[in-house]
C-alpha cells in the first residue's frame, strides 16, 4: 500500500493498495472519522500482459512503478499507467507498449500517452471533501465500495482477454 497527499493539499490523502488483478483507491481525510473514508475497486488489466512475450517495456514500467500499475486497451494499443501519480483514470505516467496486429499484440517502442489531469468534477469533489462534506468522487462512483462490496469483487474476479 502507498499513501500520498491529495491534489493541492496535505489534509486529504489517497491510499492505493494492490490485490491480484485489482487495485483499491481509498480517500482519507485526516480531520475526519472512519465514516468519511471512501473506497473504490478497479481492475488492473494485468491479464493482458500474458499476451506479450517477455515485453521489456512492460517489465521496466512495472519495476519503475513498484508494481503499482494498470493496463488498459485504448485505440488498439495496450497502455500501462503508473497508479502512484494522478487520479483514476487520469494518471501522469501512461505509456502505450503494444499494439494490435494481424498476429495479435505486438510490442512497440513505448509512446507517452497524455491524459487530462483532472476530471471536470474533481475540483468540486476535492473542495467538498476538504470542507467536511464527504462525497463520492464522480469519476470513480461506479466502482465505489459501499455497504456491501461483495458484488463488486465478483465483477472484478475474471477478466476476458483477447490477445
Amino acid at each position: 500500500m502507498i499513501a500520498t497527499a491529495g491534489p493541492f493539499n496535505t489534509i486529504f490523502w489517497k491510499a492505493t493498495a494492490i490485490e491480484g488483478d485489482r487495485y483499491f483507491n481509498l480517500y482519507v481525510p485526516l480531520l475526519g472519522d472512519t465514516d468519511s473514508i471512501t473506497a473504490y475497486a478497479h481492475p488492473r488489466g494485468t491479464a493482458a500482459a500474458g499476451c506479450l512475450d517477455n515485453a521489456e517495456s512492460l517489465r521496466k514500467l512495472a519495476d519503475f512503478s513498484g508494481g503499482f500499475y494498470r493496463i488498459d486497451r485504448e485505440d488498439g494499443k495496450l497502455v500501462v499507467s503508473d497508479l502512484r501519480m494522478g487520479l483514476t483514470p487520469a494518471y501522469v505516467f501512461r505509456f502505450a507498449i503494444a499494439e494490435d496486429s494481424a498476429e495479435g499484440l505486438k510490442a512497440i517502442f513505448p509512446e507517452r500517452r497524455r491524459s487530462d489531469r483532472a476530471n471536470d468534477t474533481d475540483f468540486d469533489w476535492l473542495f467538498a471533501n476538504l470542507s467536511g462534506d464527504y462525497v463520492l468522487r464522480p469519476a470513480e462512483a461506479d466502482m465505489a465500495l459501499l455497504e456491501n462490496p461483495e458484488w463488486r469483487f465478483a465483477a472484478l474476479e475474471t477478466e476476458a482477454t483477447t490477445c
